[in-house]
This record gives C-alpha cells, sequence and structure tokens, in this order.
C-alpha cells in the first residue's frame, strides 16, 4: 500500500515524498514558523548593511544575501528537512511585496520547491562610520552612576566593552560611575536595557541636546541617557526630601531606613527610586 499524506490526501510517487506522514507542501505548511514580512537596516549614507549584530559595508554583504540569512533564521524544521538554496527578488532599499523560492531537500533523497511569501521592509539609519563623520565624533553618551562600587558594576563594564567595542568612541571613568560616548544611539538605549535588566532598582532618563543643522539640510542631537543604578548596602547614608536617614535592611520589595530619632520606616523600592533622584548618599566608614 502506497504513503499518502494525511492532511490532502495525495499519494507518494515520483514527484510527491511522505515525510512524517506529510507530502513535502504540507509538511512545510504546517511546520513553517510564522514569518510575513523581514526588516532589513541599512545605512542611507554609504549603503552598510546591519546584519548578524554588526554593520557590514556594502561591498562585503548584498541585500539580498541579508535577506536571505534572515529568512533562513526561521527555516529551520529538523534533520529530515533543509534548505538546499534559496533565491529572492527585491528591489534594494524599496519596501516589497514579493517571494522567497525555497528548495528544499528532504532526507537527502528528494528536492522540492516552495514559494513563501513574504514582505521585506528596509529601516533606514546611519552606521557608526558615518555618525562618526555627521555628529561630529558621538551621537549618545551613557552616563552611569551606582551607589556602591563592586564586582558586579566590573563585569558589567567589561561586557559592554567586550559586545560594543566596535561602537564605543571613548570611555571616562569619573566619581562613582562611568561616561560612555557612542557612535549609535541604538546601541545606547540598548546598554541602558541591559543595566534595566541587570539591576531591578535603576532609574534612567533619556534627553537630547547638542542640536545642530548638518551639510546636508538634516538636523543631528546627541542623545543622552542617564542611568542611576541604587545597589545600596546596609549601613548607607541617604537623602530623601531633605532628611538623612541610614539604610538598616534591603530586601527584593524594598529597604528598611532609620531616621535621625532612631525610628524605623519601611519605603518600597518602587517609592525610593523616584525619591532618590537628587538624594545624596555617603557611604558610612
Amino acid at each position: 500500500m502506497k504513503k499518502f499524506c494525511v492532511r490532502c490526501g495525495s499519494e507518494e510517487g515520483d514527484t510527491i515524498y511522505i515525510v512524517d506522514g506529510l507530502c513535502p507542501r504540507c509538511f512545510i505548511e504546517v511546520n513553517k514558523p510564522s514569518i510575513e514580512s523581514i526588516k532589513i537596516r541599512y545605512c542611507g549614507k554609504c549603503g552598510a548593511i546591519y546584519c548578524s549584530g554588526k554593520w557590514v559595508a556594502a561591498a562585503e554583504s548584498s541585500p539580498a544575501d541579508t535577506a536571505k540569512e534572515i529568512i533562513l533564521k526561521y527555516l529551520k524544521f529538523s534533520k529530515k528537512i533543509r534548505v538546499a538554496d534559496i533565491s529572492i527578488n527585491l528591489n534594494p532599499y524599496e519596501d516589497t511585496n514579493g517571494k522567497a523560492k525555497i528548495v528544499f531537500d528532504i532526507e537527502n533523497k528528494f528536492k522540492f520547491q516552495y514559494e513563501l511569501p513574504i514582505q521585506i521592509r528596509w529601516s533606514r539609519a546611519t552606521c557608526p562610520s558615518c555618525l562618526r563623520k555627521a555628529g561630529g565624533g558621538y551621537s549618545s553618551i551613557i552616563q552611569i552612576r551606582y551607589v556602591n562600587w563592586g564586582d558586579e558594576i566590573a563585569r558589567f563594564v567589561e561586557e559592554v566593552l567586550n559586545v560594543y567595542r566596535e561602537y564605543i568612541i571613548d570611555i571616562d571613568e569619573v566619581k562613582n560611575g562611568y561616561n560612555i560616548k557612542l557612535a549609535d544611539p541604538h546601541i545606547a538605549k540598548r546598554i541602558a536595557d541591559l543595566t534595566r535588566r541587570r539591576w531591578r532598582n535603576t532609574k534612567i532618563l533619556e534627553s537630547y541636546g547638542d542640536s545642530k543643522k548638518l551639510r546636508d539640510g538634516s538636523r543631528f542631537s546627541r542623545l543622552y541617557i542617564s542611568i542611576r543604578i541604587l545597589n545600596f548596602k546596609r549601613g548607607d547614608y541617604v537623602v530623601l526630601n531633605g532628611k538623612p536617614y541610614r539604610v538598616v535592611d534591603i530586601d527584593e520589595k524594598g529597604v528598611v531606613i532609620s531616621d535621625q530619632d532612631g525610628a524605623l520606616h519601611r519605603i518600597d523600592m518602587d517609592e525610593l527610586v523616584l525619591k532618590y533622584m537628587k538624594s545624596r548618599i555617603k557611604h558610612s566608614i
């Protein structure tokens, strides 16, 4: 008895191969990931493409190659079926609705071509190299300030330097923190998100400054991100609403503080973050 597709009823033959009870078309339609569109970032000045976490010069990676790489990340099924070839027609830097022609190899025995409808969306940006030329060296600055120095601060700064080294223009160590100048504001925001995930008790503010008009008529403004890491320790002095307190205890939800009369007060961490913006901290000796 011939094998048949349990979904559409097609029988196995010279042009149909049954895999896991399904014909190739039904197998792909049942198992394919949900991908209706992909976004490709490109530099509007030099044509560089943002691919696999870094900017690649236009001469090294074409828009079509980048589109293929993104699609391939979604098209992973099992050891029984793999992508043998992929082709896609697109107009660089123009949003298009098209089809990616994909040739699947099933168990190294049968090849099947499938057309995947997909929308290509282009996102215009400016690569770090062009930002340095246009923005006077850097486009954003992160001002990281902490309450207490510790190994976790050192590890975080080292991680940022290792992962985003190509985007960092300069880094200055200042009292209770660092000033990091970057060539890409998107990377600056990504680092701010990393900080928020690493330390629950942070206060992050964004602002823009140093606005100026460029030669091409567009305007440029630097992004400033202020990050306060409230990594309190027992014994810290903290000023809230003009009154000094000593940190007595800390847990995930808040802190217990003592006033000048020795009375204890419990304050939720979210409330402490808000009140601390203009506070002054001095660590006990």
